[in-house]
């Protein structure tokens, strides 16, 4: 294909608050998460997904949120492969470069959830919302999001480029229990594997429910512009965790599958859909 034709490629969508990974971490060190499980305010059901604060708090921002034309969005239930396929999307838009995952601001910001809000110098009064920041760039953009597809604008489940990614639930339950153990002073979690697992069957955990989540996203899975993948089918190819030190090399296994659809749609000299 013509470069000269060629569909623009969306660029990183780091959010200029923060340049680099210790100015990211410096700013949230500190900082309280203002509101405890249990209280009133702290869990938000909106359009049938548990938004828990500080997400709860970007409600406004992300629903008026309108998608580019060629804007990748990675959509998961948390701890499915969401970190994953952000780095796998976001080096296929570098041409396999791992320089832009290595260097600069967090993944997170790079590739930032559109219900994300952070502290701004410690403090929730006004936080930052890198949605806001999504919606100052003109061209394609990448982002993320673990809300269902029922709470999307539905503009964007229409023009975006979307990468669903789904787990075996029992290893999604188990990965989330560790998480929530290691963050239980933000999710007030300090309870057993047995516990995760009734968090998670009785809706009770973060974004969800778990499988009218996936369910919201299969309904739609016949448009030209989503497409699912398992995080097992990502991790059967070859040396996948490699790429975050060696990048993606050209001629190899997973340079090959990545630029097969769904990948191949992100691709740079890409003219698909």
């Amino acid at each position: 294909m013509d470069q000269s034709t060629a569909p623009p490629v969306a660029s990183h969508s780091a959010e200029k608050a923060f340049s680099t990974r210790e100015e990211f971490q410096a700013n949230c060190r500190d900082s309280t998460m203002a509101r405890k499980p249990g209280d009133p305010d702290f869990v938000l059901q909106y359009k049938g997904c548990n938004l828990v604060f500080p997400f709860l708090l970007s409600v406004p921002e992300f629903e008026t949120f309108e998608a580019n034309e060629g804007d990748v969005c990675v959509a998961t239930f948390p701890k499915t492969g969401q970190t994953l396929m952000s780095a796998i999307a976001l080096m296929v838009l570098s041409d396999g470069d791992v320089t832009p995952l290595q260097t600069g601001s967090p993944l997170k910001l790079k590739v930032p959830y559109l219900e994300m809000a952070f502290p701004r110098d410690g403090k929730w009064d006004e936080p930052i919302y890198p949605v806001q920041h999504l919606k100052t760039i003109a061209g394609p953009r990448i982002y993320g999001t673990h809300v269902n597809a029922n709470a999307l604008p539905a503009q964007l489940l229409q023009t975006a480029k979307i990468l669903y990614v789904y787990r075996n639930p029992k290893d999604t339950v188990v990965s989330l229990f560790h998480f929530m153990v290691s963050g239980h002073r933000a999710f007030g979690f300090n309870g057993s594997l047995a516990d995760a697992v009734e968090m998670l069957l009785h809706d009770q955990c973060l974004f969800a429910p778990f499988f009218e989540h996936l369910e919201s996203f299969w309904k739609l899975r016949h448009q030209p512009n989503i497409h699912f993948v398992s995080f097992e089918e990502i991790l059967n190819v070859k040396d996948c965790f490699s790429i975050y030190t060696t990048g993606i090399p050209p001629n190899n296994e997973f340079s090959c599958r990545i630029r097969e659809r769904p990948f191949g749609m992100l691709a740079p000299s890409s003219g698909g859909t």
